[in-house]
C-alpha cells in the first residue's frame, strides 16, 4: 500500500499530520538526537549542591506554608496574624516555590472569606515566567478574589492588560482567558464573557487554540441566555476555524447546538451525521445524502462579530495573512479565506509550512462542511498550489 493510499483512509486529523511531517524522515531521527557527554566533575558537584539547596529551602517553605495554612483555619485573631506574616514573607522571600505556595495560600484567603488581602497579593499582571498552568491558577484566583470582593467590573477593567503581556503568549490553551470567563459565568455576567471574548479572538487570530477555547466560551454563554441561534451560529465558526485536531470536538458541538437550536426537527442530528459520514471520504467535496440538502449549509457563521476587526488586518506578511484567513473562516467566507491562506503559503518559512499546509486544508473543509477533500489533498503530503479556490 502506497503512502497516499495509506494516507487516504485515516481521519482527517491524523492523515494531514503525517501528510505535513513527511514520509522521509524516520520517527526516531526526527524525535531524537545524540549529544556527546562532557560534563565537568566540579560544574557537577556545583549542580548537585544547588539542587539540595534548593531541594532544602523548598522543603523550609513547605513547613511554613502549613503553619500558615493551619493559622488561617483558626480564629479571626489567628489569621489576621497569619495573613500578616504570609504578605511579609512572599514579599521578602523570593523562593523557588513562591508561585505554587501563593497558590495555595491564595486558595485558603478565600476560603477564609478575604478576598481584598488576597488581591494584594496576586498581582494584576503577571511577571513570573515559570510553570504557566501555575500562573493561571493565580489569576484564576485574583478573578475569584474580585467576585467575591464585589468588584466584577474591575476584571473587565483590568482585563485587556494581558493581551500584551508576554509572559502568557506560551499559553496555548488560553486556560487564563477560561478561567476568567469561568468565574464570570458563574457570577451570570454572561454579556460580559461575549464582550470579553470577543475582543480576545480579535487579538490572538494566529493562535487557533485560543481563538477555539474563545469560541466555546461563547457558545455557552449564548445558550445560558436562551440565544440558541447565535450559539449555533457560533459553533459554525467553530467548526471553519477549527484545527486538525479540533475538529472532532467542533463536529460534536455543531451536533448538540443543532439539536438546542432547531428542537421540531426531530432527525436533524441523525442527518447531519449521516452526511458527515458520506463527506469524510477522500472523493467527497459536498455534503447531502440521497438528494438531501445540505443541514450545515443552512447554517450560517457568526460575520457581524468578527467584521469590524478585519479593518486592521491590511498588511502583507504571513502573520497578518494567517490571521486575515482566520477571521474570514470565523466570518463563514471560507473562499476569500483560502485566497489569503494561498498567499500565506507562498511566503511560507519552512518552519511555518506545516501550518500554512493546514490552513488551506481548513478552508477546504469549512468550503464542503466535511473532511474528505481535506483528507484527500492532504495525503497528496504537500503539493504545490495550483487549485484555484472553488
Amino acid at each position: 500500500m502506497t503512502m497516499q493510499r495509506r494516507l487516504s483512509t485515516m481521519p482527517w486529523g491524523l492523515a494531514l499530520s503525517v501528510a505535513l511531517l513527511g514520509a522521509s524522515v524516520p520517527w526516531a531521527q526526527a524525535q531524537s538526537t545524540t549529544t556527546a557527554n562532557t560534563t565537568d566533575p566540579a560544574a557537577a558537584a556545583a549542580k548537585a549542591n544547588a539542587v539540595a539547596l534548593g531541594e532544602a529551602k523548598k522543603q523550609a517553605a513547605e513547613t511554613k506554608k502549613r503553619q500558615l495554612l493551619e493559622e488561617l483555619s483558626g480564629v479571626a485573631e489567628s489569621q489576621q496574624q497569619a495573613i500578616g506574616e504570609i504578605k511579609q514573607w512572599l514579599v521578602s522571600d523570593n523562593n523557588a516555590a513562591g508561585d505554587a505556595i501563593l497558590r495555595d495560600l491564595g486558595a485558603a484567603l478565600l476560603d477564609a472569606k478575604h478576598p481584598d488581602e488576597l488581591l494584594e497579593l496576586i498581582p494584576q499582571v503577571p511577571t513570573r515566567k515559570g510553570d504557566l498552568w501555575v500562573a493561571s491558577t493565580l489569576m484564576n484566583l485574583r478573578v475569584n478574589a474580585l467576585v467575591a470582593g464585589g468588584h466584577i467590573d474591575r476584571i473587565k477593567a483590568e482585563f485587556p492588560k494581558h493581551y500584551s503581556d508576554k509572559s502568557w503568549s506560551g499559553d496555548p490553551s488560553g486556560e487564563f482567558y477560561r478561567a476568567v470567563f469561568r468565574v464570570l459565568a458563574d457570577a451570570q455576567r454572561q454579556q460580559d464573557v461575549l464582550d470579553m471574548s470577543a475582543d480576545v479572538i480579535g487579538n490572538k487570530l494566529d493562535d487557533v487554540d485560543t481563538v477555539e477555547a474563545m469560541l466555546k466560551c461563547r457558545i455557552k454563554a449564548y445558550s445560558a441566555l436562551g440565544k440558541q441561534q447565535e450559539a449555533l451560529s457560533e459553533a459554525k465558526s467553530l467548526f471553519n476555524v477549527a484545527s486538525m485536531k479540533g475538529t472532532a470536538d467542533a463536529l460534536l458541538t455543531l451536533a448538540r447546538q443543532l439539536q438546542l437550536a432547531i428542537p421540531d426537527d426531530k432527525t436533524i442530528v441523525e442527518r447531519f451525521r449521516a452526511q458527515q459520514v458520506a463527506g469524510a471520504t477522500p472523493s467527497a467535496t459536498t455534503q447531502g445524502t440521497d438528494g438531501d440538502a445540505s443541514v450545515l449549509a443552512k447554517v450560517k457563521g457568526s460575520t457581524a462579530t468578527y467584521e469590524p476587526y478585519l479593518k486592521n488586518l491590511v498588511d502583507e506578511d504571513y502573520k497578518t495573512l494567517l490571521q486575515r484567513g482566520n477571521l474570514l473562516l470565523l466570518m463563514d467566507q471560507p473562499k476569500d479565506a483560502r485566497v489569503i491562506f494561498e498567499r500565506a503559503y507562498a511566503l511560507a518559512k519552512p518552519e511555518e509550512i506545516k501550518g500554512a499546509s493546514e490552513s488551506i486544508a481548513r478552508c477546504m473543509k469549512a468550503e464542503d462542511g466535511t473532511v474528505g477533500r481535506a483528507n484527500a489533498w492532504a495525503a497528496s503530503i504537500r503539493p504545490p498550489i495550483t487549485e484555484k479556490a472553488k
